[in-house]
């Protein structure tokens, strides 16, 4: 074999390395929202499933005995993307709309986990009597289950967070960098 073919080989050996490293890189920090949500939820057991639940319903219990502050007061929510106690004027209205709509029942609508910080929990609220026919007015109440650290906190669902039942939810082929 010549030089020259040898030195072709090699520079194409080198160029072939330098595109699969980069594949890889790639890969390894961009998945796709799927992706994500599949590797989440492979994470979770029955345990976490009980733990939200749980803490809902208490949360809901809490609502319709009328203890309201003392249940509200154990929300969270997103503010400048950390997780913060729900206080001052968000508790303040949060508690005065329960107050004004208190909640007579509740059912569980749905819950989806899809990944640490965005998840769904929803309940239909019955907020007066039932009629003759048996209907009660009724409001939604979304949460957002949020796992931080390893331990469970429940939010407020934003109004600009995602959720399983919007018109256009997160697509799963959607490409999200890894954290």
């Amino acid at each position: 074999m010549s030089r020259k073919r040898i030195t072709l080989y090699i520079a194409a050996l080198v160029c072939l390395l330098a595109v699969n490293s980069c594949k890889k890189s790639t890969k390894d920090k961009y998945v796709t929202y799927g992706e994500m949500e599949q590797e989440f939820q492979a994470s979770l057991g029955a345990e976490d499933s009980l733990e939200v639940l749980s803490r809902a319903n208490a949360l809901m219990e809490g609502l319709k005995k009328g203890e309201v502050e003392e249940s509200l007061s154990k929300l969270h929510m997103v503010k400048d993307g950390k997780l913060v106690q729900l206080a001052g004027d968000d508790l303040t209205a949060l508690v005065q709309r329960f107050k004004a709509l208190p909640v007579v029942d509740y059912h569980l609508e749905y819950f989806a986990f899809s990944l640490a910080e965005l998840n769904d929990l929803k309940y239909d609220v019955e907020i007066g009597e039932r009629n003759t026919s048996g209907k009660a007015p009724t409001m939604g109440f979304m949460l957002n289950p949020m796992k931080v650290n390893g331990k469970w906190y429940l939010c407020l669902k934003g109004k600009n967070q995602s959720s399983k039942e919007m018109l256009h939810p997160i697509a799963p082929n959607t490409i999200v960098k890894k954290k």
